[in-house]
Protein backbone atom coordinates (compact mmCIF):
# COMPACT_ATOMS: atom_id res chain seq x y z
CA UNK A 1 0.00 0.00 0.00
CA UNK A 2 1.41 3.34 -0.74
CA UNK A 3 1.88 6.07 1.48
CA UNK A 4 -1.31 8.00 -0.31
CA UNK A 5 -3.60 5.27 1.10
CA UNK A 6 -2.18 5.80 4.80
CA UNK A 7 -2.18 9.74 4.66
CA UNK A 8 -5.96 9.09 3.39
CA UNK A 9 -6.82 6.79 6.43
CA UNK A 10 -5.09 9.70 9.03
CA UNK A 11 -6.67 12.15 7.44
CA UNK A 12 -10.53 10.36 7.29
CA UNK A 13 -9.92 9.53 10.90
CA UNK A 14 -9.83 13.06 12.06
CA UNK A 15 -12.98 13.91 11.17
CA UNK A 16 -11.79 17.47 10.59
CA UNK A 17 -12.92 18.09 6.95
CA UNK A 18 -15.32 16.81 4.84
CA UNK A 19 -14.23 13.27 3.14
CA UNK A 20 -15.07 14.25 -0.35
CA UNK A 21 -12.51 17.13 0.52
CA UNK A 22 -10.00 14.48 1.55
CA UNK A 23 -10.26 11.97 -1.18
CA UNK A 24 -10.67 14.85 -4.24
CA UNK A 25 -7.04 16.23 -2.69
CA UNK A 26 -5.39 12.62 -2.22
CA UNK A 27 -7.21 10.65 -5.63
CA UNK A 28 -4.11 11.35 -7.52
CA UNK A 29 -2.57 9.48 -5.01
CA UNK A 30 -4.75 6.33 -5.04
CA UNK A 31 -5.20 3.33 -6.69
CA UNK A 32 -8.73 1.64 -6.93
CA UNK A 33 -7.60 -1.03 -4.78
CA UNK A 34 -6.51 1.48 -2.11
CA UNK A 35 -9.88 3.20 -2.58
CA UNK A 36 -11.95 -0.38 -1.82
CA UNK A 37 -9.52 -0.85 0.76
CA UNK A 38 -10.77 2.36 2.58
CA UNK A 39 -14.00 1.53 2.68
CA UNK A 40 -13.08 -1.65 4.20
CA UNK A 41 -11.10 -0.43 6.85
CA UNK A 42 -13.87 2.06 7.99
CA UNK A 43 -16.21 -0.72 8.54
CA UNK A 44 -14.12 -2.60 10.86
CA UNK A 45 -15.72 -2.99 13.97
CA UNK A 46 -15.18 0.25 16.32
CA UNK A 47 -14.44 2.55 13.27
CA UNK A 48 -16.77 5.13 11.67
CA UNK A 49 -18.80 2.93 9.02
CA UNK A 50 -20.64 6.31 8.40
CA UNK A 51 -17.74 7.25 6.67
CA UNK A 52 -18.24 4.22 4.47
CA UNK A 53 -21.04 5.49 3.44
CA UNK A 54 -19.54 9.05 2.46
CA UNK A 55 -16.58 7.31 0.63
CA UNK A 56 -18.93 5.57 -1.16
CA UNK A 57 -20.84 8.18 -2.16
CA UNK A 58 -17.27 10.41 -3.44
CA UNK A 59 -16.80 7.12 -5.24
CA UNK A 60 -20.26 7.22 -6.82
CA UNK A 61 -20.19 11.04 -7.96
CA UNK A 62 -16.75 10.36 -9.66
CA UNK A 63 -17.89 7.36 -11.43
CA UNK A 64 -15.45 5.06 -9.71
CA UNK A 65 -17.39 2.00 -8.33
CA UNK A 66 -17.17 -0.65 -10.77
CA UNK A 67 -19.07 -4.10 -10.22
CA UNK A 68 -16.53 -5.20 -8.00
CA UNK A 69 -16.07 -1.70 -5.79
CA UNK A 70 -20.75 -2.36 -5.85
CA UNK A 71 -20.27 -6.08 -4.57
CA UNK A 72 -18.27 -5.00 -1.95
CA UNK A 73 -20.29 -2.13 -0.43
CA UNK A 74 -23.03 -4.84 -1.07
CA UNK A 75 -21.72 -7.25 1.34
CA UNK A 76 -20.09 -4.69 3.93
CA UNK A 77 -23.73 -3.76 3.86
CA UNK A 78 -25.04 -7.27 4.25
CA UNK A 79 -22.77 -7.74 7.63
CA UNK A 80 -23.96 -4.56 9.12
CA UNK A 81 -27.40 -5.25 8.76
CA UNK A 82 -26.58 -8.91 9.99
CA UNK A 83 -25.04 -7.70 13.00
CA UNK A 84 -27.93 -5.32 13.99
CA UNK A 85 -30.40 -8.14 13.53
CA UNK A 86 -28.56 -10.48 15.86
CA UNK A 87 -27.86 -7.74 18.55
CA UNK A 88 -31.69 -7.33 18.72
CA UNK A 89 -31.32 -3.73 17.09
CA UNK A 90 -34.57 -2.04 17.08
CA UNK A 91 -35.79 -1.43 13.28
CA UNK A 92 -34.95 1.82 13.07
CA UNK A 93 -31.72 1.40 13.06
CA UNK A 94 -31.85 -0.73 10.03
CA UNK A 95 -34.20 1.84 8.54
CA UNK A 96 -31.78 4.66 8.98
CA UNK A 97 -28.94 2.53 7.54
CA UNK A 98 -30.90 1.42 4.36
CA UNK A 99 -31.96 5.19 3.62
CA UNK A 100 -28.45 6.24 4.26
CA UNK A 101 -27.52 3.82 1.41
CA UNK A 102 -30.10 5.58 -0.52
CA UNK A 103 -28.79 8.87 0.46
CA UNK A 104 -25.52 8.14 -1.17
CA UNK A 105 -26.36 6.21 -4.37
CA UNK A 106 -26.49 2.18 -3.19
CA UNK A 107 -29.68 1.39 -4.42
CA UNK A 108 -29.32 -2.70 -4.20
CA UNK A 109 -31.33 -4.99 -5.87
CA UNK A 110 -34.19 -7.14 -4.28
CA UNK A 111 -31.85 -10.29 -4.41
CA UNK A 112 -29.77 -8.03 -2.00
CA UNK A 113 -32.62 -7.23 0.35
CA UNK A 114 -33.91 -10.78 0.25
CA UNK A 115 -30.93 -11.78 2.39
CA UNK A 116 -32.22 -9.06 4.83
CA UNK A 117 -35.48 -9.97 5.27
CA UNK A 118 -34.46 -13.57 5.49
CA UNK A 119 -33.13 -12.61 8.79
CA UNK A 120 -36.24 -11.23 9.81
CA UNK A 121 -38.40 -13.90 8.30
CA UNK A 122 -39.09 -15.45 11.74
CA UNK A 123 -39.95 -11.75 12.80
CA UNK A 124 -41.88 -10.60 9.93
CA UNK A 125 -43.94 -14.14 9.51
CA UNK A 126 -46.08 -14.81 6.32
CA UNK A 127 -47.74 -11.93 5.77
CA UNK A 128 -44.58 -9.36 5.79
CA UNK A 129 -43.01 -12.26 3.78
CA UNK A 130 -45.24 -12.73 1.04
CA UNK A 131 -46.13 -8.92 0.90
CA UNK A 132 -42.33 -8.37 0.52
CA UNK A 133 -42.26 -11.11 -2.24
CA UNK A 134 -45.04 -9.38 -4.20
CA UNK A 135 -43.21 -6.06 -3.86
CA UNK A 136 -40.17 -7.69 -5.33
CA UNK A 137 -42.21 -8.21 -8.17
CA UNK A 138 -43.44 -4.99 -8.54
CA UNK A 139 -46.97 -5.57 -7.70
CA UNK A 140 -46.94 -2.95 -5.54
CA UNK A 141 -50.77 -2.59 -5.49
CA UNK A 142 -51.04 -6.53 -4.62
CA UNK A 143 -48.95 -6.01 -1.50
CA UNK A 144 -50.91 -3.34 -0.28
CA UNK A 145 -54.62 -5.30 -0.88
CA UNK A 146 -53.03 -8.01 0.47
CA UNK A 147 -52.11 -6.89 4.43
CA UNK A 148 -55.16 -4.39 4.21
CA UNK A 149 -57.05 -7.26 3.46
CA UNK A 150 -55.94 -9.53 6.18
CA UNK A 151 -55.92 -7.39 8.92
CA UNK A 152 -60.02 -6.33 7.41
CA UNK A 153 -60.49 -10.52 7.82
CA UNK A 154 -59.80 -9.97 11.33
CA UNK A 155 -56.81 -11.83 11.07
CA UNK A 156 -54.02 -9.69 12.57
CA UNK A 157 -50.78 -9.51 10.35
CA UNK A 158 -47.24 -9.04 12.02
CA UNK A 159 -46.55 -5.02 12.66
CA UNK A 160 -44.17 -5.41 10.09
CA UNK A 161 -46.03 -6.39 7.49
CA UNK A 162 -47.73 -2.82 7.65
CA UNK A 163 -44.74 -1.04 7.13
CA UNK A 164 -43.67 -3.82 4.40
CA UNK A 165 -47.40 -2.19 2.61
CA UNK A 166 -46.44 1.23 3.49
CA UNK A 167 -43.36 1.06 1.41
CA UNK A 168 -45.42 -0.84 -1.45
CA UNK A 169 -47.89 2.48 -1.34
CA UNK A 170 -44.38 4.82 -1.85
CA UNK A 171 -42.56 3.01 -4.87
CA UNK A 172 -46.82 2.90 -6.22
CA UNK A 173 -46.80 6.30 -5.86
CA UNK A 174 -43.34 7.19 -7.51
CA UNK A 175 -44.42 4.71 -10.35
CA UNK A 176 -47.83 6.22 -10.68
CA UNK A 177 -46.45 9.45 -10.77
CA UNK A 178 -43.67 8.63 -13.97
CA UNK A 179 -46.67 7.28 -15.70
CA UNK A 180 -48.51 10.68 -15.18
CA UNK A 181 -45.57 12.81 -16.27
CA UNK A 182 -45.14 10.62 -19.61
CA UNK A 183 -49.08 10.79 -19.89
CA UNK A 184 -48.53 14.10 -19.82
CA UNK A 185 -46.08 14.84 -22.03
CA UNK A 186 -47.53 13.10 -24.75
CA UNK A 187 -50.61 15.22 -24.27
CA UNK A 188 -48.59 18.64 -24.64
CA UNK A 189 -46.99 17.05 -28.25
CA UNK A 190 -50.19 15.96 -29.33
CA UNK A 191 -49.45 12.33 -29.38
CA UNK A 192 -52.95 11.60 -27.74
CA UNK A 193 -55.81 14.04 -26.73
CA UNK A 194 -56.03 16.06 -23.06
CA UNK A 195 -57.37 14.35 -20.36
CA UNK A 196 -61.03 14.53 -19.63
CA UNK A 197 -63.08 15.38 -16.44
CA UNK A 198 -63.48 11.65 -16.17
CA UNK A 199 -60.20 10.77 -16.46
CA UNK A 200 -59.21 13.41 -14.23
CA UNK A 201 -60.95 12.20 -11.69
CA UNK A 202 -60.37 8.71 -12.03
CA UNK A 203 -56.35 9.70 -11.49
CA UNK A 204 -57.06 11.92 -8.24
CA UNK A 205 -59.24 8.70 -6.55
CA UNK A 206 -56.84 6.30 -7.28
CA UNK A 207 -53.81 9.01 -5.43
CA UNK A 208 -56.84 9.56 -2.88
CA UNK A 209 -57.08 6.10 -2.20
CA UNK A 210 -53.34 5.11 -1.88
CA UNK A 211 -52.64 8.04 0.88
CA UNK A 212 -55.94 6.83 2.27
CA UNK A 213 -54.57 3.55 2.89
CA UNK A 214 -51.03 4.71 4.16
CA UNK A 215 -52.53 6.61 6.93
CA UNK A 216 -55.09 3.70 8.04
CA UNK A 217 -51.95 1.85 7.87
CA UNK A 218 -49.48 3.89 10.09
CA UNK A 219 -52.41 4.04 12.57
CA UNK A 220 -52.33 0.36 12.79
CA UNK A 221 -48.55 0.22 13.72
CA UNK A 222 -49.12 2.82 16.21
CA UNK A 223 -52.04 0.84 17.73
CA UNK A 224 -50.71 -2.49 17.49
CA UNK A 225 -46.58 -1.83 17.06
CA UNK A 226 -46.39 0.30 20.78
CA UNK A 227 -43.79 3.08 21.22
CA UNK A 228 -40.54 1.44 19.31
CA UNK A 229 -42.57 1.79 16.02
CA UNK A 230 -43.37 5.45 16.35
CA UNK A 231 -40.26 7.12 15.29
CA UNK A 232 -40.61 5.31 11.37
CA UNK A 233 -43.98 6.65 11.09
CA UNK A 234 -44.77 9.77 9.22
CA UNK A 235 -48.52 10.51 8.70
Amino acid sequence: MSEGFFEAIEELERMTRDPSDVLEELSSKLSARELQLVLVYFSQEGRDSWCVLEVFEWLKKENKVDEETMELMVSLVCGWVNKLVQGEHDVEDVIDLLVGMECVGLKPDFSMIEKVVSLWLETWGPTGYLAWKMMEDGSYRDAIKLVIQIKESNLKPEVYSYLIAMSAIVKELNEFGKALFKLRSFTKTGLISDLDVEDRQLIENYQSTLLSDGVRLSNWVIEEGGPSFHGVVYV
